[in-house]
């Protein structure tokens, strides 16, 4: 299992300073979001059999535009210029020629091996959470039908590829991130932990 939790950037920093990095660091983290002053943004859990990979994913699928053509007009104006040259820069004289799919969400790949003795569980571990920020605008265009400017999305991801040893049944520290959308008060300087827990099923 895994967890993303928020919290203020200098707190974080207070609770580090011991150095710890284990379950006492999460149970200190996890008493802090019983009173406001911490935040958990995202839960995952998966199983799977031991020296064997799993996958979960919970996004959805955003598509986009990548790629326009532009579309020019056979003939001549009155002053002697292609149609074409003179409207190009137009959206509606762009054709959309290419799409790309972006996954949304939270997705985590997970490979564990138990080691001897159940105590200890080696794990290979790529979690990510991604997420649509805004839509930016890049080309501005409005005609008598409304608005058709040519947008594009801003994606935010937090993702972690790592190999680590765990005991089993306890929260470990694997990373921190530095969000960069705006986080409502009081995490408008924040930091992002993420925890992992690898508990062995009987």
């Amino acid at each position: 299992s895994m967890q993303f939790i928020v919290m203020p950037h200098s707190a974080m920093t207070e609770l580090l300073a011991g150095g710890e990095t284990g379950s006492k660091l999460w149970e200190e983290v996890f008493a802090l979001t019983k009173d406001g002053r911490a935040r958990i943004l995202e839960t995952g859990m998966i199983a799977c059999r031991s020296g064997e990979k799993a996958l979960i994913e919970s996004v959805r699928e955003e598509i986009f535009p990548i790629e326009t053509q532009e579309i020019g007009a056979i003939g001549c104006g009155g002053s002697g210029r292609m149609w074409g040259d003179v409207d190009k820069q137009l959206p509606k004289h762009r054709s959309i020629t290419a799409f790309q799919i972006r996954n949304t969400g939270t997705l985590l790949e997970a490979e564990a091996r138990v080691l001897e003795g159940e105590r200890f569980v080696e794990l290979r571990l790529v979690p990510e959470l991604v997420t649509r920020l805004r839509l930016e605008t890049m080309i501005e265009y409005s005609d008598k039908h409304g608005d058709a400017s040519i947008r594009m999305p801003i994606f935010e991801t937090w993702r972690t590829n790592t190999f680590l040893t765990l005991r089993a049944g306890r929260f470990r520290l694997v990373s921190v991130f530095s969000p960069k959308q705006q986080v409502p008060v009081p995490f408008l300087d924040s930091r992002v932990l993420l925890f992992v827990r690898a508990d062995v099923l009987p």
